[in-house]
């Protein structure tokens, strides 16, 4: 114990004490969405599974500065390059600690004394995250760092009276980890990082007046760059430490993402238990690893082509552990610092990099891999980017004046880092990213709107909709993925999904978990707007719910405001409710989407089962446009008699779209009737009503299209396909 310790535990109390009170306080709301994991454990980016291939950027801040290192004119020729090469997600230093003039840690300095910060770095940080947020990239900041070259651990140490840093360059490395681990038992020198957190994370940028902690162009905050226990005994505080920092990190700032930095197992001891319980935190909302082929001696300077085949294998093999845990805890996993030298071990950036680029391209075929799969290995960072850095001829290490490079100012400038001159790594970079993209990219579709009894498009064609009706999601959640959407849209050719989210059957019911409601809606939506179909959302129940409803269509339509894929069913089907009461309902749903999306094509229930169509013909709903009206048929019980009323609602002017129909029973089960379903769809054809078929389920009963044997992703096979379904599929082709 020293006597810096009481003091320092009255600055950590403080700091959670001002935290809580911050965190109540009204805050400035963002115009974009923040980077989340849904509950599958991927990461969303503005409502779509984000994968991707960034890179390190550690000295962002320095770079946005304008006193020492920084070159604004630079930062944003290096931007602009790396957004034109699809890179968007950058790993940044918040800043360095520390006095500067200490031999191989980078200067200036941000934090120079406990408490006292270099202004013109905060500057150069605010000044950097502006750039990325014009730019609509996005960063991970990191906090701190058990290695000298920022700081970190051995500064804290020294500022709170455990002697002089030690600096590995000079004192070697085992003298290093002596003194540095340390810190986990340091209550002062943990309370003055505590200090520090709470100073960065609550900061308001002065370029955009924006809060940090209201900034979606921070996708997370990070702990620190390889934190390390350094020692069997600091495996229990070390863990203590990180569950510490990162509820102090949420309760600072509820709406970012906490990672840890680790390197993996590798940066704990070699213990996937203790990583495993630092990563099983639910403050900690990702997993992240490193990998290190040349420092890891998995290869040689002298041996980098011959040994690849062992690093590319080893790679594998420490992904797949760690990825082994996030399945586990439904959390993404990147891979966020890996690198590979240059051929021949060189640091020249005219050296070639064939071994690198193969290593590379291994990395990206496996985010690519599980980017078709859903899998969650979401994406790299490679280290390190040192774009347009020009290398200062004499001598290797980096010295005041130089360049900044990928490379630390511990290693040897041009060691891991890629500049913009290398072609070929440039080039895979690029063609990667353009893949991933690619498979996220909006299938863009024409904008719907009703005229007269017509749905038609905004390039005035006519538009009639074909296509497949999930069953209620809280019976078959298994169906509802991006890969079954996929499926019906390009193998069934179904121009149209229905997304049923039940309401008021079983646990599931969107009434009782209503945040499971609402992922099973838009991982089918998200895949029909990716895959260029239209899609409902279809609020599937057979009494009112008024304010569940427009809880859920608020939120709906708040998600998807603008996308001309979506429509809105706001009431399946009514059954005991009168048109009265039903029209009463849906004018209230109605002017909750209409208050965020005024645009797009809303459908409106009859009473009894969609079938009285023609209550809602002499009656409808006035002061809406794009409103249409759902008839349900079941073509073994409703014959010719439902038809005229849909001629009769017809000729009252009154738009119709048949948003679920089959050709049994109306109880679902019973023979099939093919020639009364071809007369539904021939009068369907002639007033070119749309339709969605019932139902992408696997019950025991007629309607359920697949057998309960089948995969929940698809493909389906022919014998996988029950007879109703295979009439649908051969309707739609």
């Amino acid at each position: 114990m020293n006597l810096y310790t009481d003091n320092m535990k009255n600055i950590l109390i403080c700091t959670f004490l001002v935290a809580l009170i911050c965190s109540c306080s009204p805050r400035q709301t963002a115009d974009k969405a923040f980077i989340h994991v849904n509950s599958e454990g991927q990461f969303v980016r503005n409502g779509r599974p984000y994968y991707y291939v960034g890179t390190n950027f550690w000295y962002g801040a320095i770079l946005g500065s304008e006193g020492q290192g920084g070159n604004r004119e630079r930062l944003h020729r290096e931007l602009d390059y790396l957004k034109s090469i699809g890179v968007d997600n950058l790993r940044v230093l918040v800043g360095a600690d520390g006095e500067n003039g200490v031999k191989t840690r980078v200067e200036p300095s941000l934090q120079v004394a406990p408490g006292v910060y270099n202004d013109t770095i905060l500057a150069g940080l605010d000044y950097f995250m502006n750039e990325l947020r014009k730019r609509d990239m996005t960063a991970v900041l990191y906090l701190n760092n058990s290695w000298e070259w920022s700081g970190g651990y051995s500064v804290y140490l020294q500022w709170s009276g455990h002697g002089k840093a030690v600096v590995p360059a000079i004192d070697g490395w085992p003298a290093y980890m002596e003194y540095v681990k340390q810190f986990h038992q340091s209550d002062s020198a943990k309370a003055l990082f505590a200090r520090y957190v709470k100073d960065i994370i609550t900061r308001t940028n002065r370029y955009n007046q924006i809060r940090y902690v209201d900034d979606p162009t921070i996708m997370a905050w990070q702990i620190g760059n390889e934190p390390r226990a350094f020692s069997e005994e600091n495996k229990e505080p070390f863990a203590r430490w990180m569950a510490e920092v990162a509820a102090q990190i949420k309760s600072l700032d509820p709406n970012h993402m906490v990672s840890s930095g680790s390197e993996g197992s590798w940066g704990c001891e070699n213990d996937i238990a203790l990583y495993e319980r630092i990563h099983a935190d639910s403050n900690i909302d990702y997993l992240n690893i490193h990998i290190w082929p040349y420092n890891w001696s998995w290869v040689k300077a002298d041996s980098l082509q011959e040994l690849l085949p062992q690093a590319q294998e080893n790679t594998r093999k420490y992904i797949d552990e760690h990825l082994a845990l996030a399945r586990k805890y439904r959390k993404p996993v990147v891979l966020e610092e890996f690198g590979f030298p240059r051929d021949g071990f060189k640091f020249s950036k005219k050296s070639t990099t064939t071994a690198r680029d193969a290593y590379y391209a291994y990395i990206f075929e496996l985010i690519r891999q599980a980017r078709e799969q859903g899998d969650l290995f979401a994406g790299c960072n490679f280290w390190g980017w040192g774009g347009f850095a020009e290398q200062t001829p004499g001598h290797v290490y980096w010295e005041r004046g130089d360049d900044y490079t990928g490379d630390p100012a511990q290693e040897e400038q041009g060691l891991n880092s890629v500049f913009a001159t290398d072609a070929s790594t440039v080039a895979l970079i690029k063609h990667e990213n353009e893949r991933l993209k690619g498979a996220e990219t909006i299938a863009t579709l024409p904008r719907l709107k009703v005229v007269g009894t017509h749905l038609m498009n905004e390039l005035g064609d006519t538009v009639a909709l074909k296509g497949v009706s999930y069953g209620w999601h809280s019976l078959w959640p298994r169906f509802y993925n991006e890969q079954s959407a996929r499926h019906l849209i390009q193998d069934w050719n179904a121009r149209l999904l229905r997304a049923s989210i039940g309401v008021g059957i079983n646990d599931l019911s969107v009434l009782k978990r209503p945040q499971y409601g609402k992922e099973c809606a838009t991982k089918v939506v998200d895949a029909a707007i990716k895959y260029g179909a239209y899609v409902i959302i279809d609020w599937h129940s057979h009494s009112i719910e008024t304010e569940a409803a427009k809880a859920f269509f608020a939120q709906m339509a708040t998600r998807y405001k603008g996308v001309p894929n979506v429509i809105y069913e706001i009431f399946n089907e009514p059954v005991e409710d009168s048109w009265e009461e039903v029209k009463a309902y849906a004018v209230e749903v109605i002017k909750t989407i209409r208050a965020i999306e005024p645009d797009a094509v809303i459908l409106v229930g009859s009473p009894h089962w969609d079938q009285d169509i023609h209550l809602a013909a002499d009656a409808p709903i006035e002061g809406f446009d794009n409103l249409m009206y759902t008839l349900h048929f079941y073509a073994n019980t409703h014959g010719q008699w439902l038809r005229d009323r849909g001629d009769y609602a017809l000729s009252k002017g009154l738009p119709l779209f048949v948003s679920e129909c089959a050709g049994m029973e109306a109880s679902g089960d019973g023979p099939l009737n093919p020639e009364e379903w071809d007369n539904w769809v021939k009068w369907m054809e002639e007033h070119q009503i749309s339709w969605a078929a019932w139902s992408l389920s696997d019950k025991h009963e007629t309607c359920s299209m697949l057998l309960p044997s089948v995969t929940s992703e698809g493909p389906w096979a022919d014998e996988d396909i029950k007879e109703w379904g295979q009439m649908v599929r051969a309707d739609l082709k």
